[in-house]
């Protein structure tokens, strides 16, 4: 999370995590707020307990 402003939310395609967007938020921080999400299972989120994830779930 960067910045302050009108909001801007990044995420991330398949199989990758919110580091995709680590440049893009550190150019946009002085005019958005910017978060950079980690869909289930991928990044810093939490990891998946059930050991089939499906699109759908994400």
């Amino acid at each position: 999370e960067a910045g302050e402003g009108p909001l801007a939310v990044f995420i991330h395609g398949f199989p990758l995590d919110h580091s995709l967007w680590l440049d893009q938020l550190k150019g946009l921080a002085h005019v958005r707020r910017c978060i950079a999400i980690d869909l289930r299972g991928y990044g810093k989120s939490d990891p998946v307990v059930d050991p089939v994830l499906t699109m759908e779930m994400l």
